[in-house]
C-alpha cells in the first residue's frame, strides 16, 4: 500500500486501508486494527461521512479490552453480512447464465474472491467412466504449473470421505504435508468439498491459498455448498432446456420433410 500511495488519492488510500484491515482481521492479523484506524483518519480529513460512520462503528474507541473485543466482533459480523450479499449477488447472476461451462467458469472466479483463495479448481464426474474432469479452474497468482493442485486430497474427498477437507495449516499437518504438490506450492489453507446433487456426489470443489493459515472456515463451506448447489440447479435446468430445444427442432425436421399429401 505504502508504494502505491504516490500515485492515489487520499480517498483512494483510505478505502484500500479500510478494504485491507478488513481483510487482515479475516486472517487474524494484528496489523487490521491499524490499517482500519489510519482509513478513518483519512476519512475523517476529507470529509467522507459515510465511511466516517461506517468504519467508527467497527474501531469503537478501542480504549479497553472489552472494546477491543467488541471492535472484533463487529469486524467478524461485517465480514459474514459482506459474505451472504456475495452469495446472493452469485445467485442472481446465475440467472443469466446458459450453459454449464459459462456456470463453472463464473462460480469458480467468483467463489476465489468471496472466500479469498488464490487458486480455485472444479471437478465434475464423467458419467461414462466415472472419472473426475476438471470443468472449470481460476488463480490469481503466477505459477509455473497452476494445474499442480492436491489429487489426492481431491481423489480422498471424492472416493472415499464423501465429505469436506478443510486444512488450516496443510504443510503442518501430518495427514497430508508430506503431499508433493502441498510441500512444492508451500500450501497454508486448503477446502475441499464435494459437490452434490440430489443427495449424490457429482464433483468436488478444491481451493487454497499458500499466503496465510486459517484463511478459511466452516462459515465459507456453508458458502461454497450453497453456491454450488444453485450452480448444479441451474446446469441441470441448462442441459433440460438444450434436450427440449433438440427434440423441438428434430420434430420440426420430421415435420418438413413429410410429403405434403401424407399432411392433407
Amino acid at each position: 500500500i505504502q508504494e502505491m500511495e504516490s500515485s492515489m488519492s487520499p480517498y483512494e488510500i483510505a478505502k484500500t486501508c479500510y478494504t485491507y484491515g478488513i481483510f487482515l482481521n479475516e486472517t487474524k492479523s494484528s496489523d487490521a486494527a491499524m490499517y482500519l484506524q489510519r482509513s478513518y483518519e483519512i476519512f475523517k480529513k476529507i470529509g467522507a461521512k459515510m465511511y466516517i460512520e461506517r468504519v467508527s462503528h467497527y474501531i469503537g474507541l478501542l480504549d479497553s479490552e472489552s472494546e477491543l473485543n467488541s471492535f472484533k466482533s463487529n469486524i467478524d459480523d461485517y465480514i459474514k453480512t459482506q459474505k451472504y450479499e456475495s452469495v446472493i449477488r452469485i445467485n442472481k447472476e446465475l440467472e443469466s447464465l446458459s450453459s454449464e461451462s459459462e456456470i463453472l467458469e463464473y462460480i469458480i472466479s467468483m467463489l476465489l474472491k468471496v472466500i479469498h483463495a488464490q487458486r480455485g479448481f472444479i471437478f465434475l464426474k464423467n458419467e461414462r467412466n466415472n472419472e473426475l474432469e476438471l470443468k472449470a479452474s481460476e488463480t490469481i497468482v503466477e505459477s509455473t504449473n497452476e494445474c499442480n493442485y492436491s489429487k489426492s486430497i481431491i481423489e480422498d474427498v471424492f472416493y472415499q470421505r464423501k465429505e469436506k477437507v478443510l486444512l488450516i495449516n496443510a504443510c503442518g499437518d501430518n495427514g497430508y504435508n508430506q503431499n508433493e504438490s502441498i510441500s512444492e506450492n508451500q500450501l497454508k489453507s486448503i477446502i475441499c468439498l464435494p459437490i452434490k446433487y440430489r443427495h449424490e456426489v457429482v464433483g468436488v470443489v478444491y481451493l487454497d491459498n499458500a499466503l496465510s493459515s486459517g484463511i478459511f472456515t466452516d462459515q465459507d463451506v456453508d458458502i461454497l455448498e450453497s453456491c454450488l448447489a444453485q450452480a448444479m440447479l441451474y446446469i441441470h435446468n441448462a442441459k433440460l432446456s438444450s434436450e427440449i430445444s433438440l427434440i423441438k427442432d428434430g420434430d420440426s425436421m420430421v415435420h418438413f420433410h413429410i410429403p405434403q399429401y401424407f399432411i392433407d
